[in-house]
């Protein structure tokens, strides 16, 4: 979109996105670092905290560049860490912030960039699954298709597909289930289950909803272990819980609903 405008832009990552959107138009422009003297203008995106931004702390984004930096997200644990910050937590995705931001610069919705909204919608929402489906994002989705985002593709890259090791992890995921008296259903995965099973941490995508789906579950909860860190993903349903401040005791955040966490360490078998 700021190209059609004959803006130099500069995409960056910190982990580098998942392969399985590899489908989406520009994904190969992410770079997993870059020089932050060179822009004049830092702009993140789904950008909850100064961890996934890439920065240890406060005093640590301040060191690395003195430029403006604008902040665009919709998460309700945001530490407005930039100059200028945009946060609106009643909508499901910054999908649906951006969109209304192209709008106000007279972007042309093509069917590229309709295709990336629709995927940001898509995950945020659990392919409209969740509880923040909304009829303001399922209008946006409508908005989205007429302009020639292409649901079929999304579809098929991120649900469909699975490659074999994928699902024999999932198969051990399941078979790691357990549930406790007070609602809470959770699975581990450890780094050795993965490396015999060949995955990776990309194959880890959406294993936690594997985890939700169980019967009398108020708190999924899916743990994972990956490169001398411990890694939680947090879901709930119910209207009463705040998964998000569960999520904030290790360092992570989120939303009411949906939260994560990943704080150093190694998981260890009790007896």
């Amino acid at each position: 979109a700021l190209l059609s405008k004959r803006h130099k832009v500069f995409v960056f990552c910190i982990d580098g996105p998942n392969s399985i959107y590899n489908f989406l138009p520009g994904i190969l422009e992410i770079k997993e670092e870059f020089d932050f003297k060179k822009p004049d203008l830092l702009i993140f995106l789904d950008c909850a905290s100064f961890g996934h931004a890439g920065f240890l702390n406060k005093k640590d984004f301040k060191n690395r560049f003195t430029i403006s930096s604008i902040n665009i997200d919709h998460h309700s644990t945001n530490e407005h860490f930039a100059d200028y910050n945009l946060v609106v937590t009643s909508v499901s995705s910054t999908s649906e912030i951006v969109y209304k931001i192209l709008l106000e610069l007279n972007v042309e919705i093509d069917k590229d960039i309709a295709t990336c909204l629709l995927t940001g919608i898509y995950h945020d929402t659990g392919s409209f699954m969740h509880s923040n489906t909304s009829i303001s994002n399922l209008n946006l989705a409508s908005k989205l298709l007429l302009a020639g985002g292409r649901k079929r593709l999304i579809f098929r890259n991120i649900y469909t597909g699975k490659p074999l090791k994928a699902l024999r992890l999932w198969g051990q995921i399941l078979a790691n289930i357990k549930q406790n008296v007070s609602g809470i259903t959770y699975s581990i995965i450890t780094r050795k289950e993965m490396e015999e099973l060949e995955a990776t941490k990309e194959d880890l995508e959406g294993a936690v909803d594997l985890v939700r789906l169980v019967s009398g579950t108020k708190i999924a909860l899916f743990v994972s272990e990956e490169e001398g860190y411990i890694k939680g993903s947090l879901r709930t349903e119910k209207d009463n819980i705040d998964v998000s401040r569960l999520a904030s005791v290790f360092g992570g955040g989120g939303h009411k609903k949906a939260a994560g966490f990943r704080i150093k360490g190694k998981l260890l078998k009790t007896k």
